[in-house]
């Protein structure tokens, strides 16, 4: 069975990685542009980053059979200095054929680059008005929820916050919620919460999310197959690039029905994204 990560960070990943995916299933993926805050952030590095994307880890995807697609946006944990420079510059980049999505974007309370949220919010908002004047889908990253998560930060914060306002923000831009995923949920209540309000629910198998592949059979099972993605957010954080498949061979223990399986696997991350893989 062919298999997508609906989200990860390519540049994270090593050739025997992407070796060990295309061998394991994996035929296609989407990264997403978020620089390392401590390194420092502004528009020189994130259009670095993009340009690597776009002219170089999609090389080297194809050189290992698979295919790779790209998201753009500016996220709150990663707000470049000069953010207003970037957007100008953001908007060519969504020209290109390979990017295939605003995202990822969203608030954090944890960000050491924009501790203002009314600021995240304004750099959310523009990000919102312009997936919907390309008619882009949007991938929404959600803040870990402090009580599914053991996490040593300052900042204390309630999930349900962000998640409402979010919504909330992507209703007052006149998107459909079906072209949105709110990403990272980590618990059956934000699953729950995102396709209530009828969106795409992103389900993230990742270690310090305490998210296994077992746990996301088991939702995926549960709340799957309509407006599920699965992914692994691979990334310089402690991942496991090969998430997606094992929690394929999870569902396939619980007798998940294959078709039920690559709906979720495949299907859905084709047609959030209009891939064409």
């Amino acid at each position: 069975m062919d298999l997508i990560d609906a989200h990860l960070h390519a540049e994270s990943l090593s050739w025997a990685n992407l070796r060990e995916m295309s061998m394991n299933g994996i035929r296609a993926a989407v990264s997403f542009t978020v620089s390392p805050w401590r390194a420092g952030a502004d528009t020189n590095t994130q259009i670095a980053l993009i340009n690597r994307l776009l002219r170089h880890e999609t090389w080297r995807w194809e050189e290992n059979n698979m295919q790779l697609f790209v998201g753009i946006g500016v996220i709150a944990v990663s707000v470049p200095r000069d953010v207003e420079k970037f957007f100008l510059q953001m908007e060519k980049f969504l020209k290109e054929p390979k990017v295939v999505a605003i995202g990822e974007i969203g608030f954090d309370p944890r960000s050491q680059t924009c501790k203002d949220l009314k600021k995240q919010e304004e750099i959310l908002k523009i990000q919102l008005k312009m997936a919907k004047a390309r008619n882009l889908p949007v991938v929404v990253h959600t803040p870990p929820d402090l009580g599914q998560v053991k996490l040593d930060v300052k900042e204390k914060y309630h999930k349900r916050d962000f998640m409402e306002r979010s919504v909330q923000l992507i209703q007052d831009a006149g998107l459909s919620p079906e072209t949105v995923v709110l990403d990272h949920l980590d618990s059956e209540e934000w699953i729950r919460f995102a396709l209530d309000h009828g969106c795409t629910a992103g389900i993230t198998i990742q270690e310090w999310r305490d998210i296994g592949p077992d746990k996301a059979a088991n939702w995926a099972d549960e709340f799957g197959p309509e407006r599920i993605l699965l992914n692994t957010d691979t990334s310089t954080l402690p991942s496991d690039h090969l998430g997606v498949p094992k929690a394929v061979f999870e569902m396939r223990k619980r007798k998940v029905s294959e078709m039920k399986i690559k709906k979720m696997v495949y299907e859905n991350p084709v047609d959030f994204y209009r891939l064409s893989p």
